[in-house]
């Protein structure tokens, strides 16, 4: 059984999906490992994004592959147990639409609080 080592990982499953179809255009096969979990508790939890996986007979390719296509492969270590390209600090504070999401829920709350004050003020 081959072992999978994680050459990099992305916040953002889209820039996953690019690089795992650059791989495999060169017959590379490559894994996403949290892809859902990164997918759905996106901005809510840092659970380190999607990590791709790749056999460890396959890493010195994939770097070059990466190399050429402009990927940073300056923080991957050469030990394979721990291949990894460092992810930059997550952004503190909420995303533009997830601010969007808690004002509109917000706005939501307060007239259902509003008409049920309605209802209970007429019944008495």
């Amino acid at each position: 059984m081959e072992k999978l080592i994680e050459i990099t990982s992305f916040s953002n499953v889209n820039d996953a999906y690019i690089l795992r179809t650059l791989l495999e255009s060169e017959n590379i096969i490559c894994y996403l490992q949290d892809e859902n979990s990164a997918t759905i508790m996106n901005g809510y939890a840092n659970i380190g994004g999607v990590k791709v996986m790749i056999s460890s007979e396959d890493y010195n390719r994939a770097a070059e592959l990466m190399k050429q296509h402009g990927y940073d492969v300056e923080g991957i270590e050469n030990d394979y147990n721990n291949a990894a390209i460092t992810n930059p600090p997550a952004k503190k504070g909420l995303s533009p639409g997830m601010r969007l999401a808690v004002w509109a829920l917000l706005i939501i709350v307060v007239i259902l609080l509003y008409f049920l004050w309605k209802s209970y003020s007429i019944t008495n």
